[in-house]
């Protein structure tokens, strides 16, 4: 009996010591991800701003090549907007275009099945004879401290995506 206590109470422990845990972390989790690519903003602007294009260089059309995609809206305008519905590996949502600031930053809306709309978006910046393009993401995990407590565990997975995704784009457009 005292073992069965003990066991229960070492599981209490556990479970409130993860949850301060992940009441400490930030709620709202942001990361970023960049690459140098051999090629002017104007060039490169358009794989950011028209989403036909977009899938052609992202990271996830891979995981089902047979998902169903629609877009609607002008490509590389506000309301611009792409929408998904794949297997397991890449779920449902959409993109929308919700401010645009050509050859510089494009803001985007995303939606990823029933969590929270987040913001993601690309800046562009010229260095030289190469643009800096940056990815971003900020969204909201809610307050429930397990769920928190993955936020990191979510950035690793998402950068190493961003990354993937911004190799694929330099690879195309240096191609």
């Amino acid at each position: 009996m005292n073992f069965v206590f003990l066991l229960f109470l070492g599981i209490c422990v556990l479970l409130l010591i993860l949850a301060i845990i992940g009441l400490s972390k930030p709620s709202v989790v942001e990361m970023h991800e960049s690459i140098k690519i051999n090629s002017t903003p104007e060039a490169l602007f358009p794989f950011l701003s028209d989403f036909e294009k977009f899938v052609v260089w992202s990271p996830w059309i891979a995981n089902d090549p047979h998902m169903k995609m629609t877009f609607t809206g002008q490509k590389g305008e506000i309301e611009h907007r792409y929408e998904w519905k794949g297997n397991a590996q890449v779920g449902e949502g959409w993109m929308q275009i919700v401010h645009i600031h050509p050859n510089e930053r494009i803001e985007i809306d995303l939606k990823f099945g029933k969590r929270n709309t987040s913001k993601t978006g690309f800046t562009i910046k010229q260095l030289g004879g190469e643009t800096l393009v940056t990815w971003f993401l900020s969204t909201d995990i809610g307050q429930n401290p397990l769920t928190r407590l993955m936020g990191p565990i979510m950035k690793k997975y998402i950068l190493h995506d961003f990354n993937k995704g911004l190799n694929n784009l330099k690879t195309l457009l240096e191609s």
